[in-house]
């Protein structure tokens, strides 16, 4: 890692029933773009653009003549070819395209319409309350932790790279023992996770596994012979060990290891947990009440469930615990699916957490994958992918193992179906958006790991050595020999997010529909279950009866329908079912530049529950 400052950022997320966390490290100076929308230049390729049977582009034209149509359901996307402005910080950036600038059919020939009842479609008045899914359950209340960007760097255990701390020793596996060994740590404390203090914990779980171990601390406050609200008891916490012990060489396996050492703020390495960390290179997991939030009520205010912060890498942060570190809340681990309250699940940690604990190992992971061997920083999006992808490969494994994980599928494509529009494929949102961007993040994730390999494609994203879109793309050249431009992958992933099941299968195009490769590491294989997004299991009903279609939210063709186009966004209409062989669209005219509409035909479908 070169000599550049490392400032520290968290983000936890988990929303609509399932756990996700991201972390920045690295953050590089990026000038806030600047350029109009309308002003973008054209950069795809030719082949990028190339036409199908089934798939059309329109290009700068105003018509389109399709022939062999008769009884095909002709749609339509808007696409948004801008690349998302990293250092933005609003939603409504310069990068997007309004709907009054997108282009739509004017006319149309040998066109005719399709009954509602068949296929569901919306207009851009209905999609506020399509997005706002409200509920009163604890899910719902989860939200996204950011803490800021820049962490303080004067606490009194600061020290220099030339100074480092004094040796340490009695850090070994044997040197805990549970229900004896005690420790202070610094937690976070309000609502904000912004203030932290010092509590003290006592060792109620441990396990060890080939090359170490995991130890599980439960704050004093919050511990209880039998796990109910925002106490929990040995029982549950040695469960929690025994997971995590059980499991986590297995995503290593797949996502590469932790880092075993400890950092200044700078990027200087100043020696190994094993001499410096009172619980050497242990995995810690701490259980407490995070953001003092569990009140009176039983109300979850932060509505954090649990993060990983690399500031326990660094010697001189503030507030660093020195070590590997995991944070869980207490009430979330009783959090009960069936009754939707915390009433507890038998002594075990909830489903909710255990995604939650392995999403975070993937961050843990990835800060050495990529920060510390190759000096790179990783996008929020491109994390989280990541991470959501850790709890898909994981899913089948944990479940088989009795510890009924949360499907990060059921718990996102719902999401992803009816909001899709609100996030660009590789964006990340501020809050309240974000949640939108961590379902478009899983949707775009769950598509390459089942079109290209699987955890092996799995693996080699998180092992190479770039970020991002590079990195994906790298890897599906490694795995699968064949080199793809990102607007390829773009087109061919919205394709699957298009073209009903049945259809994609019979001609061969892109479906989310297909098993992943298997892996078979440390004496585990990871599964990824073939997906089918049009399926009821899928459809925005299961948060709210009112939504009732599946797959992807459809728009009414017309002027202003859909939303605003977010960068490498994109929104899909209906036109209508051709009622003749050859079939004449006409467009409005073409207002930005860096939009692409391409025109999708397919057998007649019906997507209303």
């Amino acid at each position: 890692m070169k000599n550049a400052k490392l400032v520290l950022g968290s983000f936890l997320a988990l929303s609509f029933s399932v756990s996700f966390t991201a972390c920045s490290w690295l953050w590089d100076e990026v000038a806030t773009a600047t350029t109009s929308f309308l002003g973008i230049e054209d950069t795809s390729s030719g082949e990028d653009e190339s036409d199908s049977t089934y798939v059309k582009h329109l290009g700068d034209s105003e018509s389109i003549t399709l022939s062999g149509v008769n009884g095909k359901i002709i749609m339509y996307a808007n696409f948004n070819k801008a690349s998302p402005d990293d250092s933005s910080s609003t939603y409504n950036d310069n990068m997007s395209i309004p709907t009054s600038y997108q282009r739509y059919v004017t006319d149309s020939s040998g066109i005719t319409s399709v009954s509602s009842s068949q296929i569901v479609t919306y207009t851009s008045s209905s999609t506020r309350s399509i997005a706002e899914l409200e509920s009163d359950s604890p899910k719902a209340q989860i939200r996204h932790f950011i803490p800021p960007k820049d962490i303080p760097t004067q606490d009194a255990r600061s020290v220099s790279a030339t100074a480092p701390l004094l040796s340490v020793t009695n850090n070994s596996y044997s040197d805990f023992t549970v229900g004896t060994s005690t420790k202070t740590f610094y937690v976070d404390n309000d609502y904000n996770i912004s203030t932290f203090v010092q509590k003290s914990a006592t060792l109620r779980g441990k396990a060890s596994y080939d090359g170490g171990g995991v130890l599980v601390w439960v704050v004093d406050s919050n511990y209880t012979s039998s796990s109910s609200g925002n106490q929990v008891s040995a029982n549950l916490a040695q469960t929690l060990a025994d997971c995590f012990a059980k499991y986590s060489n297995h995503e290593r396996g797949v996502f590469g290891s932790e880092s075993d050492d400890l950092y200044t703020s700078s990027g200087t390495k100043v020696g190994s947990m094993s001499s410096y960390s009172e619980t050497g290179n242990l995995v810690n997991i701490i259980i407490y009440d995070i953001g003092n939030d569990y009140g009176n009520n039983s109300s979850q205010t932060s509505g954090v469930v649990g993060y990983f912060y690399a500031k326990d890498y660094l010697t001189n942060a503030s507030y660093s615990n020195l070590g590997k570190y995991f944070y869980i809340d207490a009430a979330y681990c009783n959090y009960n699916e069936s009754k939707s309250d915390y009433s507890g699940n038998s002594d075990k940690p909830s489903g909710t957490v255990i995604s939650t604990l392995f999403h975070e190992f993937q961050h843990m992971i990835n800060f050495n994958q990529k920060n510390i061997l190759n000096d790179v920083s990783p996008a929020a999006w491109y994390n989280e992918m990541l991470s959501m992808l850790s709890e898909d490969m994981m899913y089948q494994m944990l479940s088989n193992g009795g510890f009924s994980p949360e499907s990060p599928a059921e718990g996102r494509l719902p999401v992803f179906n009816c909001a899709y529009f609100y996030s660009g494929i590789d964006e990340y949102l501020p809050s309240p958006y974000s949640a939108y961007s961590y379902s478009t993040a899983y949707a775009f994730g769950a598509y390459i790991a089942r079109a290209f390999g699987g955890s092996e494609l799995v693996k080699k994203i998180s092992q190479n050595s770039s970020v991002d879109m590079t990195s994906i793309l790298n890897a599906i050249s490694a795995q699968t020999g064949k080199s793809y431009s990102e607007r390829q992958l773009f087109k061919e992933y919205l394709q699957a997010c298009v073209f009903r099941t049945d259809f994609s299968s019979e001609h061969s195009l892109p479906t989310f529909n297909k098993e992943g490769d298997s892996l078979t590491a440390n004496g585990y294989t990871s599964v990824m279950n073939a997906i089918d997004l049009f399926s009821t299991t899928y459809s925005p009903a299961t948060l709210n009866s009112k939504y009732a279609f599946t797959g992807p939210v459809i728009w009414k063709n017309g002027a202003q329908t859909g939303t605003t186009l977010r960068p490498h966004g994109f929104n899909i209409h209906l036109v209508g079912q051709a009622s003749q062989d050859t079939v004449t669209l006409t467009f409005s005219s073409k207002q930005a530049a860096n939009e692409d509409v391409v025109i999708y035909i397919q057998d007649s479908f019906s997507n209303s529950n």
